[in-house]
């Protein structure tokens, strides 16, 4: 069986070095994410579930040298295992 996984991040970002111009922190963001996957039965209750998932987000940060954004795309390979009761 196939399924589709979507949903929210709410996150941000902080940085704190020796070097005083790549300390900054990020205002809140909020991204989304998109996971396409599908569940093996095996074993009687237990299914193994192996997920492709796609997370983007933006970030506002207020640096020295002005106003930048940070943009983050991820994709990730997951599998999980799970009991059914």
């Amino acid at each position: 069986m196939f399924y589709v996984r979507t949903g929210f991040t709410y996150s941000n970002i902080a940085s704190s070095s020796v070097i005083e111009t790549a300390n900054f922190e990020s205002k809140n963001a909020i991204g989304t994410q998109l996971g396409l996957g599908m569940s093996i039965k095996s074993l009687g209750h237990w299914s193994i579930l192996p997920e492709l998932r796609y997370s983007s987000s933006s970030h506002r940060i207020d640096a020295t040298s002005g106003n930048d954004l940070l943009s983050f795309n991820t994709i990730a390979i997951t599998v999980a295992i799970r009991r059914s009761l």
